[in-house]
């Protein structure tokens, strides 16, 4: 309850301070919770969204050899 309480708020304080259309957040998809609570509420997956990420060192590495 307290986690839906402060989501809600935060969301209208977006809304009416910066006028706000749509909301963005990384989640884990191999985790239940908390992508079920996105989804009930509202937020679901983007299809054609992929995040990708690297170690520093390693691509720093790679860059240099290429």
């Amino acid at each position: 309850g307290v986690g839906k309480i402060l989501f809600k708020k935060m969301l209208e304080e977006a809304v009416k301070k910066y006028g706000t259309k749509s909301f963005e957040a990384i989640t884990f998809a191999d985790k239940e919770f908390p992508l079920s609570w996105f989804k009930k509420i509202g937020i679901n997956p983007d299809d054609g969204a992929t995040l990708v990420k690297g170690n520093c060192v390693e691509i720093l590495k790679n860059l240099s050899s290429g």
